[in-house]
């Protein structure tokens, strides 16, 4: 997947010929294009599309039309969870019809969508959320600090505290339920004053990362 804007000096616009794909992958991407021999006739041969969010008011009609996975709640792709949310709506609407049945379809149809909808719209707010922490912030020390402090006390409290990433991608808690676990477990850590934990990992952080620029540095100068 490229993500790029439609327009401007580096957008799928600016991108007119094979060269310039070229330039793009060499210039951005450096690192893959001795493993993407075939790279600009791929990009060239896709179409350009975007990417949306569907948020419907209404997912069902009279009894008679029901609309599950995409066709209700389209997410853009950056939790990784458009597929499983579509898995999700058929297990739950099968469940719904063993235990009622199908003689009230608009009653059946209704509470399908209350049950879904507000995960789904949580879903649809955490995946631009994580496009935006993985463009700006991913790589920032005290970000990666509050993941790693999170994963240790994971390891250390399994039942008790859990990443919100592992909740939404590898469990099915729903994940609007998944979101106010994710609060409360950090409304705890501040109680208990992880802040300071996460201050101390931050550091050791920023310190690693400017012993290893200092050390590649050195290294390039003994060269």
């Amino acid at each position: 997947v490229c993500t790029l804007p439609f327009t401007g000096r580096h957008s799928f616009e600016s991108l007119t010929d094979d060269a310039a794909v070229e330039t793009m992958f060499r210039t951005h991407f450096p690192d893959v294009v001795p493993f993407m021999p075939n790279a600009v006739a791929e990009f060239q041969s896709r179409p350009i599309s975007e990417l949306i969010t569907i948020r419907t008011s209404r997912w069902h009609h009279k009894g008679k039309v029901l609309l599950i996975g995409d066709a209700a709640h389209s997410v853009i792709p950056f939790y990784g969870q458009g597929m499983n949310a579509a898995f999700e709506d058929c297990s739950i609407l099968n469940r719904l019809i063993d235990r009622r049945g199908t003689g009230d379809r608009q009653a059946l149809f209704a509470e399908f969508q209350d049950l879904r909808k507000p995960n789904t719209d949580v879903l649809a707010r955490l995946s631009i959320a994580n496009f935006f922490e993985m463009q700006d912030t991913a790589r920032r020390p005290l970000v990666t600090a509050r993941k790693r402090t999170s994963i240790f006390l994971n390891k250390l409290f399994r039942q008790h505290s859990m990443p919100l990433y592992t909740m939404i991608s590898h469990t099915t808690i729903p994940y609007a339920e998944a979101v106010e676990k994710h609060r409360r477990q950090e409304r705890i850590a501040r109680w208990l004053g992880l802040d300071l934990v996460v201050g101390a990992v931050s550091l050791h952080v920023r310190l690693r990362a400017a012993l290893a620029r200092r050390r590649a540095a050195r290294l390039a100068t003994e060269a």
